[in-house]
């Protein structure tokens, strides 16, 4: 705007002093000297010098038109979106303060610090927990505007960083990346962020050679954070529960217990939820108590605000954010993620976990990308399992996979599809989207990629064409 207003302004200006010419405005690079036309055209501007401005300034304090306050919202956030579309959540000032000291302070984060940033600013985990570190901090800032695994390590010897972020997949690409010296020669101590894979963590380490790993656990809209403040390996975090009383009074984020069979919340005799003991796995919420600043800010949209929210959780009348997020509790409250609720599907009677699957199918095909989901299919209880890998060179051996499959997993867990594409659509925080991908389904009129069935008698994946579609469709084939 400010722009757009000196450019309209400029023909009135160019009237009183018709031989001026103005650079920053209009895309020329600036000379050095200027031409003698234009500093001819500099003096003829009315201008006093800075040091007399400034002393005869007033000093009576200015009219605030709006009185700001810590609980103002500061910007939206969208979500990543991976099994839907991205929803617009609320930022406030003390949020992005509170979340980036707290980081701060628990990784030992200082201003000596020079922090790689190679996420993108619009979601939260560069946009708020990065930012601040700089913004508030003073910790020096390295931005790279598109992550490049070839690169990441090469830039943090560059520029003598030694602290960087990750999030989703990013440490994968790092770790499928061909070893080089670079890998070790950096000064890089602590990385931190969310969603390294608890069975890639201790080869990452080791291979990059990185002393500490900082997880964290939260959500752009949730008010559920927990962070791995002591680098335990494979722990997205943890949580005090060696004395569950003090910890349900005191700490803001508890795990409730959830019934895996039917994923409805156990609830005791009195109808409140339950804590989960370690061994069991829990669903992470977070306490609702806006007078002890403990907010739930939510969405733009409050029906989607509403449906994230559960009621009557440890007492009648309070309220606690759904993390829709399943994790194990060990003996000293350290927490191992499991899954998404909504990443579970039943098949012949059992829960099947997509974080599992994905995972095992990941190390069987060298870390290539894959997702898992369930597919309903006609006259059959429950979804069967899907898996889309990423393999642009057609190099996956179908065979061997399901061989591999078959003795690291149950067997209703071994998917009864496998989608072979170029690639897999990643969201702007380097997740991968399933979204798409479960419209198509299995349905070989919507797909072009090369899709297969796993025929059990003859032990591998076969080639789902339409016979073999149709007789799945019709109930002809068994499952």
């Amino acid at each position: 705007m400010l722009a757009k207003s000196i450019q309209e302004a400029m023909p009135m200006i160019e009237e009183k002093i018709p031989h001026i010419e103005y650079y920053s405005y209009t895309g020329k690079d600036v000379p050095d000297p200027l031409p003698d036309t234009v500093a001819a055209s500099l003096t003829k501007i009315p201008h006093r010098p800075l040091e007399e401005v400034l002393w005869n300034a007033s000093s009576a304090t200015p009219l605030n038109a709006h009185k700001q306050t810590m609980n103002d919202k500061l910007y939206y956030i969208f979500t990543s979106g991976t099994t839907g579309l991205p929803k617009a959540a609320v930022i406030r000032h003390h949020r992005y303060i509170w979340i980036g000291m707290i980081l701060h302070y628990l990784f030992n984060i200082t201003d000596d610090d020079v922090l790689y940033l190679t996420l993108p600013l619009y979601h939260n985990n560069a946009g708020t927990i990065g930012t601040c570190q700089g913004i508030i901090f003073g910790t020096s800032i390295v931005l790279r505007d598109k992550f490049s695994a070839s690169q990441f390590w090469d830039d943090c010897i560059k520029y003598n960083c030694s602290v960087a972020m990750y999030i989703g997949e990013l440490c994968r690409y790092l770790l499928a990346q061909p070893k080089k010296a670079s890998d070790s020669q950096h000064k890089v101590r602590l990385m931190f962020g969310n969603g390294l894979r608890q069975e890639i963590w201790k080869d990452f380490k080791n291979r990059f050679n990185v002393k500490q790993i900082g997880e964290v656990y939260g959500s752009t809209e949730g008010n559920a954070n927990v962070a791995n403040y002591d680098f335990k390996e494979g722990a997205c975090g943890i949580i005090p529960c060696c004395v569950p009383f003090i910890c349900r009074l005191v700490f803001p984020v508890t795990v409730i217990k959830v019934d895996t069979q039917t994923g409805e919340y156990v609830r005791d005799k009195n109808g409140l939820c339950k804590l989960i003991k370690p061994g069991e796995v829990g669903e992470i919420v977070g306490k609702i108590r806006p007078d002890a600043g403990q907010a739930y800010p939510g969405y733009v949209n409050d029906e989607a605000t509403k449906k994230k929210i559960l009621f009557n959780v440890f007492k009648y009348g309070d309220s606690a954010f759904l993390s829709g997020d399943l994790v194990e509790m060990d003996d000293y409250g350290y927490l191992y993620f499991r899954d998404r609720t909504g990443d579970t599907y039943r098949w012949k009677g059992e829960n099947v976990s997509t974080n599992e699957v994905e995972a095992v199918i990941q190390k069987v095909v060298k870390l290539s990308d894959c997702v898992v989901f369930g597919v309903s299919i006609p006259h059959c209880d429950g979804k069967a399992g899907m898996a889309v890998i990423a393999d642009p060179n057609r190099i996956v051996d179908l065979s061997s996979l399901f061989t591999e499959l078959t003795k690291r997993l149950p067997a209703y867990s071994i998917p009864l599809f496998v989608r072979i594409t170029s690639q897999i659509e990643l969201t702007g925080s380097f997740k991968l989207s399933k979204t798409n991908l479960e419209k198509d389904g299995f349905d070989i009129n919507r797909i072009k990629d090369p899709l297969y069935f796993l025929d059990r008698k003859v032990g591998t994946y076969v080639l789902l064409d339409a016979s073999l579609y149709e007789d799945i469709l019709s109930g002809r084939l068994l499952l």
